[in-house]
């Protein structure tokens, strides 16, 4: 089963780097590269807010009801 879970995941983020790049690219060529770095910035920033503010730092073990 993890073999699995580790192969979807894989394929999934091979498959969103290219449209990154290309999205990252179109809008570094509209608005210029230092917005674009800043823009990127942000969004790094924004994807781990909803770690640091949600429960899940605090869990210590599996809840006993994990499948």
């Amino acid at each position: 089963m993890l073999g699995r879970m580790n192969s979807v995941m894989l394929t999934l983020l091979g498959g969103v780097v290219p449209v990154g790049a290309l999205a990252g690219g179109l809008l570094g060529q509209i608005i210029g590269m230092r917005p674009t770095l800043f823009i990127s910035i942000a969004g790094e920033l924004l994807a781990t807010l909803w770690v640091v503010f949600s429960p899940v730092r605090t869990i210590r073990e599996l809840p006993n009801n994990a499948e």
